[in-house]
């Protein structure tokens, strides 16, 4: 396959060759447990090159379902200095770049990998003003794809403009999904790089309740270890909570002052059918013994709290006797309703991260 050549800036003073552009991206196996890397980028080297044959002379040239092994893209390096804070770093007169002298015929070269072609010439089309380039409507995917290149170049004021208009569409055909898969993480990533509050708090509360892994998977698309971190932690802490509360009710049913609130006089036996239900129910889900501990591989927290809600409880009568003959009535105990209460309060308690506790105080509240 041939390379891709794209001439941005037909004027411009460097080029970027893209290298692996092939790199499969985000890749979701095995109910998440696996990710591969998404794309390593970063500039490796730069050199000065005069070739001006290895371009393209068709600047708009239509992107393709197959992505070529490398590309390269001559663009203005003025360009890239003013909308990227990576770029001016790496480009400035201290930069590491600034010892390579150039000359009226050469041009920078910079060269990067693993990002996905066209969402590198989408951004690159953006960061030169070549607005009637950039299409209208982008799915999530290539969102999270552009989102992480905005990430890497520091670049979020130049492209947010076209974010907010992908942003409204995405949202409408394809908002934040309410199972734990691959587009889940998308979002978090989107809404926590574009500072979107209201999607960032849901996706990452449908993370918490679903995650059925230790960990959280980010899918290699560098999301903040304190937010993957963070999930994890509540997800694992509600679970606790509701393993507490279970042990915390056995605990009560075994205390040898125990009371009836129904009959006083039927106080051990209150006690020893509802113990003993409770420890089989606890035992049946494997709740008893040995008792789980964190970080809980492999477990739901909404299918806890589902599980719990389906805990039977004994129905048992007692004996009254009346002025003629003596009748069964329906003992009242039971623990089936406070530890469904409690375990659902847990789950209701149980929200998502707030975006400000994620993000710079000094950034741009970002898109509504």
């Amino acid at each position: 396959m041939e390379e891709g050549q794209y001439e941005i800036d037909p004027d411009g003073d460097a080029v970027i060759f893209l290298e692996h552009p092939t790199v499969p991206f985000a890749v979701w196996e095995d109910g998440g447990d696996v990710a591969i890397l998404a794309a390593p980028g970063g500039s490796v080297s730069l050199d000065e090159a005069g070739d001006d044959e290895m371009f393209s002379t068709e600047s708009d040239e239509k992107q393709t379902e197959t992505q070529p092994r490398s590309s390269s893209y001559r663009v203005s390096s003025r360009h890239l200095i003013l909308a990227s804070a990576y770029f001016k770093g790496a480009l400035s007169d201290r930069g590491p770049f600034a010892s390579r002298e150039r000359t009226t015929e050469g041009r920078y070269v910079l060269k990067e990998q693993g990002w996905d072609h066209e969402a590198f010439l989408i951004l690159l089309n953006i960061l030169h003003l070549r607005n009637k380039q950039v299409p209208k409507p982008i799915d999530l995917e290539m969102l999270t794809k552009i989102a992480v290149l905005v990430d890497c170049y520091r670049c979020e004021e130049a492209i947010g403009i076209f974010v907010e208009r992908w942003i409204e569409t995405i949202r409408a055909v394809c908002p934040p999904p309410k199972t734990y898969n691959r587009e889940l993480i998308f979002w978090i990533f989107v809404s926590w790089i574009f500072k979107l509050p209201g999607e960032f708090t849901q996706s990452t509360a449908v993370a918490i309740k679903n995650c059925t892994t230790a960990e959280i998977n980010d899918l290699g698309i560098a999301i903040p270890q304190v937010i993957t971190c963070a999930l994890a932690k509540r997800r694992s802490q509600a679970i606790e909570s509701i393993m507490c509360e279970l042990h915390r009710e056995l605990e009560r049913l075994s205390e040898p002052g125990y009371v009836c609130k129904t009959s006083r006089r039927n106080s051990f036996e209150c006690s020893a059918i509802l113990l003993g239900a409770l420890t089989l129910e606890m035992k049946r889900l494997g709740y008893l013994s040995p008792r789980p501990k964190s970080p809980f591989a492999g477990w739901c927290l909404e299918d806890v709290v589902q599980q719990v809600s389906k805990i039977r409880s004994p129905i048992w009568y007692d004996t009254e006797n009346g002025h003629y003959r003596s009748y069964l009535i329906e003992h009242d105990c039971n623990f089936k309703e406070s530890i469904m209460k409690r375990s659902g309060g847990i789950l209701e308690d149980t929200k998502g991260l707030v975006l400000q506790d994620y993000t710079d105080s000094t950034q741009d509240t970002g898109i509504n």
